[in-house]
């Protein structure tokens, strides 16, 4: 309806063909995550991300600013502030290299996530 309210002949969709059911969850939410007007229900995201994880989905999008969960900084006994929060996305040469990388990020405290891009 909104596409006929604005005149257009045709939608652009995003088929997810082969996609597991897993795999089209994690989307809907890392979708929904670029709309930043979005509104969210905080404890169904919660549930939903939690669920995700226990599939097995590698989350790459963070959440934790829409559930106000911050990150510790060195040491220091409060919590950072969402804009605070970092994600960070590291190339590795082979299997070795990021098993050695995510063994020593998480040696020095750091929530390491990997993925096969």
């Amino acid at each position: 309806m909104a596409a006929q309210h604005l005149g257009l002949a045709e939608i652009p969709v995003m088929v997810a063909r082969g996609w597991t059911e897993v795999q089209k969850r994690a989307y809907v939410l890392a979708d929904n995550k670029l709309a930043l007007d979005a509104g969210w229900d905080a404890a169904m995201l919660e549930l939903e991300v939690a669920d995700l994880e226990q599939l097995g989905a590698n989350m790459i999008v963070s959440f934790d600013d829409i559930l106000g969960k911050g990150l510790g900084v060195g040491g220091d006994a409060g919590a950072v502030t969402p804009a605070e929060t970092w994600a960070v996305i590291v190339e590795c040469r082979d299997e070795d290299h990021q098993v050695e990388l995510i063994q020593r990020m998480q040696a020095e405290g750091l929530k390491v996530k990997a993925s096969i891009a």
